[in-house]
C-alpha cells in the first residue's frame, strides 16, 4: 500500500482485521503525502528487509519483506515516488536496492505508485522499464488504474519475473481511492491453511448513522477547498471522510462457531442421516438382504469419510 501516511498505522492495522502489520517507511516533517506499508497474514512466515538508508521523502520511499510460501522464497517490495520527486535519484536508489536483493532472492515482486504513466511511451516509463528489465522484471498490469472523463493512466504497477512466476492480474475497484487497486494472483503458490483467524464486522445502527451525519455537517472543510490541486483536494477529503467513518462505525469481533470436523460436508452429513434411517429399518425388517445392503453402505461411507479427512488434515 502506498500514499497512506495520512492514516495512522494503528488505524490501518484495525482496518486489516489485525492480521499483522509490517512496519514501513513513512515520511515525517512537512511532507503529508506518500508513505508505504506492507501487510501480511500472521500465518505466513515473513522477515522485514531494512531499506531505510535508501529512503528519502518524495524522491524514493520503499519497504520490503521476505516471504516464504512452502519451498518458494519471495522478496516483496512496495515503493512510492512523488510526481515532483527527483526521478534520477529514484532510479539510482532502485537499482541499488535491486542489486542488493537480487543476491539473496531471484523471486522479486516490486509494486507501488511510480507516478510514471506506463501507457505513454513518451514519458519516463521506458527508462524505468529498461532498468527493471535488466533484472528480469516485467510489468504485470496492462489496464489503466486511473480513469477520468478525459484521460486514462497507469501509474501504479506490479513487476515480477514472468518466466519463474506465473501470475494473473485483475483490477480491484475499492471505491475509496482515486487509484484502482491491482490484485496479483500466483496460482502455483498455495499459502498454509489459516486456522481460527478473527473476523470483524462494522456496526451500523441508527445511532451511529445519525452520529456520522452530524459529524460530517460539523466538520470544517476549509482545508479541502484551500487546495488548488484537484488530487490534493481529493486526498484531503478522503482522509477526513474515512477518519469520521471509522470513528462512527466501529468494528466488532465476529465470533464464528468452531468446526472441529471440516471434512463433514453437507453431502456427508446427508449420507450419515440416511445411514441412521437404514439402521432403524434394518432392525425392524429382519431381512438378510437389507442388512447386507446396510453393511455395504456403512463401509462405503466410512471409507469416504477417512479419505476426505486425510486429504484435508
Amino acid at each position: 500500500m502506498s500514499e497512506q501516511s495520512a492514516v495512522p498505522t494503528c488505524e490501518l492495522g484495525s482496518m486489516c482485521g489485525g492480521r499483522g502489520l509490517i512496519p514501513s517507511f513513512i515520511p515525517v516533517g512537512h511532507i503529508k503525502q506518500g508513505g508505504v506499508v506492507i501487510f501480511a497474514l500472521e500465518s505466513v512466515e515473513t522477515d522485514i528487509i531494512d531499506l531505510s538508508e535508501s529512503c528519502r521523502g518524495k524522491d524514493f520511499e520503499i519497504c520490503a519483506i521476505k516471504l516464504r510460501v512452502k519451498a518458494t522464497k519471495l522478496s516483496i517490495l512496495c515503493t512510492y515516488r512523488s510526481p515532483s520527486g527527483d526521478f534520477s535519484y529514484f532510479l539510482k536508489q532502485l537499482e541499488w536496492v535491486l542489486n542488493k536483493l537480487h543476491k539473496i532472492s531471484t523471486n522479486i515482486i516490486l509494486c507501488g505508485d511510480f507516478n510514471v504513466n506506463f501507457l505513454d511511451s513518451s514519458s519516463k516509463a521506458p527508462v524505468l522499464e529498461s532498468l527493471l528489465t535488466s533484472f528480469g522484471l516485467e510489468g504485470a498490469v496492462e489496464f489503466p488504474i486511473r480513469v477520468t472523463s478525459d484521460s486514462q493512466t497507469l501509474i501504479d504497477n506490479i513487476f515480477l519475473d514472468k518466466n519463474s512466476l506465473s501470475s494473473l492480474t485483475y483490477p480491484f475497484i475499492n471505491g475509496i481511492s482515486d487509484h484502482e487497486g491491482q490484485l496479483l494472483i500466483l496460482p502455483e503458490l498455495t499459502t498454509p491453511s489459516i486456522k481460527s483467524l478473527p473476523k470483524y464486522k462494522r456496526v451500523i445502527i441508527d445511532y451511529s448513522v445519525q452520529k456520522f451525519i452530524t459529524a460530517l455537517s460539523q466538520e470544517n472543510w476549509d482545508i479541502v477547498f484551500s487546495n488548488h490541486n484537484i488530487n490534493a483536494m481529493f486526498n484531503c477529503f478522503s482522509d477526513i471522510y474515512l477518519k469520521i467513518f471509522q470513528a462512527c462505525f466501529l468494528t466488532k469481533l465476529k465470533r464464528n462457531p468452531h468446526n472441529p470436523k471440516p471434512w463433514l460436508t453437507q453431502g456427508i452429513k446427508t449420507s450419515c442421516y440416511n445411514k441412521r434411517k437404514l439402521y432403524q429399518l434394518s432392525k425392524l425388517k429382519k431381512d438378510c438382504n437389507f442388512t447386507l445392503y446396510f453393511n455395504r453402505y456403512s463401509k462405503l461411507l466410512k471409507s469416504i469419510n477417512q479419505r476426505i479427512e486425510k486429504k484435508i488434515l
